[in-house]
């Protein structure tokens, strides 16, 4: 079992399907059905939004997703750093100033628009022990074991010590009709019998943007005045790409290219090197070019 914590930390997505259990099917749900029912579809693309909120310690990590929007605000001890990703745009404040990326990896961008796929990992929740499920009133409450080689993983992996004997138990709240998770609660249960708090997950569905990353959304996306800018990989290729972003003219906007490709250029012949000064024009779309550095 992978510790739902240290996955979650990790980043991913959660999904959502439908299941319909009985009161009766209720004690023998599965960690299969669980883990299923949480990713049979993506539930972003049915225009659900969700909050996600991991604690553990001094340690916070809190998520937000919506189907263009996606917020992660780090929390640890009395530092707090939040990151915004909306229309393959990245940006975060450094010292009060805006740092904004254009992300050109597709695969990285949507990487890090996952939050939720590893809480839920398969090959991992079978191995857990499923010691009770009860169904109070719209919730299951199933808790469960952990594998001991899991447990010394888990623990390895946060900088803890294992000791000899301990297991981690978890304890899911799910709805009892949908299935879909609602909270985890994660404790280390020592040879001795006592317990210590691992960390907890909540799950929140429909929720309000933060406030936070919604006045930076709207600082650099939606300013009253704007810049155009357009990337063009391999241009007059048949793997020709194009990017473009729309941001605020009074912030800077970075090049986050895919590997391979470092430079960029004004015309589509790639002869014309952008240096440090670059021109940007306001008054219409800029377009800038690159290609792959071995070409």
């Amino acid at each position: 079992m992978k510790s739902k914590l240290a996955a979650a930390i990790t980043g991913c997505m959660m999904v959502l399907s439908v299941w319909n259990v009985s009161a009766e099917e209720a004690e023998q749900v599965t960690m299969r059905q669980i883990v299923e029912a949480n990713e049979g579809a993506d539930f972003l693309k049915e225009g659900i939004s969700y909050r996600v909120e991991i604690n553990s310690g001094d340690y916070a990590e809190i998520d937000y997703a919506d189907p263009e929007f996606r917020s992660i605000t780090f929390i640890n001890g009395e530092e707090e750093f939040t990151e915004v990703y909306a229309d393959n745009v990245i940006m975060w404040k450094e010292d009060g100033e805006y740092q904004v990326y254009l992300c050109m990896d597709e695969n990285w961008y949507h990487e890090n628009q996952r939050v939720f796929e590893n809480v839920l990992d398969m090959e991992s929740s079978e191995r857990e022990t499923i010691e009770e499920c009860v169904k109070d009133g719209d919730v299951l409450i199933v808790r469960t074991r952990g594998a001991e080689e899991d447990t010394r993983a888990n623990l390895e992996s946060m900088g803890m010590e294992y000791e000899e004997g301990s297991y981690m138990e978890l304890t899911y709240t799910v709805d009892a009709q949908t299935l879909a998770l609602q909270e985890v609660d994660e404790v280390i249960v020592k040879a001795d019998g006592t317990e210590v708090d691992f960390g907890c997950i909540k799950v929140t569905y429909n929720p309000e943007r933060p406030e936070i990353a919604e006045q930076m959304y709207q600082d650099v996306m939606k300013a009253p005045q704007t810049k155009t800018i357009t990337f063009v990989l391999d241009p007059d290729t048949e793997t020709e790409k194009t990017f473009t972003a729309t941001i605020s003219a009074d912030c800077p906007l970075y090049p986050a290219f895919p590997e391979g490709y470092e430079d960029f250029y004004y015309d589509r012949e790639c002869t014309e090197k952008v240096d440090d000064d670059v021109k940007v024009d306001l008054e219409k779309e800029n377009i800038f070019y690159s290609i792959p550095s071995q070409k």
